[in-house]
C-alpha cells in the first residue's frame, strides 16, 4: 500500500499551500482574461471523461455499457438540472445540481439502476480511525509532485476567481483570492 505515501504528501502540500496561499494573489498580473480562460477549459475538457464515462454505466468493463437505460438516465437528469436552472428561483435555483441528481436517484430506483444495499450495513454515524493504513510517510518525490499540484489547483482557483468576478461584474483582486 502507498496510502501512506499520499498521506506524508498530503499533509506536507497543504502546509505548503497554507504558507503560499497569502501570498499566490500578488500573482494576480500574471492571470490575464486569456490565461484564465484556457486555465477552465483545459480543465472541463480534461474533466469530460469521468461524467461521459458514469453515463453510460460507470464500468467501463460490463456488459452493459452504454445501454441505452443509462444514457436515458443521464439525458433525464441533465434535463432536470437544467430546467432547475433555468426556471428555479433563489434556493431553488442554487441548488439545481443537488435537486437534480436527487431526482434523477429517485427515478432510478423503478428501474432497478440505484443499489441501496450497503445503506443496511453500514453505521448511522462513525469517527474516522487514525493511522488506520499506516503512519504517514514523507517522501521527497511524493511531496514535490503534490505541492505543484498544489501550485496548479491555487491557479486553477484563481482563475475561477476571476472568471466568477467577470460574471459578477465584481472586480477580484489579490485580497479576494486569499
Amino acid at each position: 500500500h502507498q496510502l501512506p505515501t499520499i498521506y506524508g504528501a498530503v499533509i506536507v502540500a497543504g502546509v505548503f499551500c497554507l504558507a503560499v496561499g497569502p501570498f499566490f494573489g500578488r500573482l494576480l498580473r500574471f492571470f490575464p482574461p486569456l490565461v484564465t480562460g484556457v486555465v477552465i477549459t483545459l480543465i472541463g475538457v480534461t474533466l469530460m471523461p469521468v461524467p461521459v464515462g458514469w453515463a453510460q454505466g460507470g464500468d467501463a468493463t460490463a456488459d452493459d455499457f452504454g445501454a441505452m437505460k443509462y444514457l436515458a438516465l443521464a439525458a433525464f437528469t441533465l434535463v432536470v438540472i437544467l430546467l432547475i436552472q433555468r426556471f428555479g428561483r433563489g434556493f431553488v435555483k442554487q441548488i439545481a445540481l443537488l435537486a437534480g441528481m436527487f431526482i434523477g436517484t429517485l427515478a432510478a430506483v423503478p428501474f432497478g439502476l440505484a443499489d441501496f444495499s450497503a445503506l443496511g450495513s453500514a453505521p448511522v454515524a462513525a469517527l474516522p480511525t487514525p493511522f488506520a493504513f499506516g503512519a504517514p510517510e514523507f517522501q521527497p518525490a511524493a511531496i514535490l509532485s503534490l505541492c505543484i499540484v498544489m501550485l496548479v489547483l491555487m491557479t486553477e482557483s484563481s482563475a475561477g476567481m476571476l472568471a466568477l468576478g467577470e460574471i459578477c461584474e465584481r472586480r477580484t483582486d489579490g485580497p479576494t483570492l486569499t
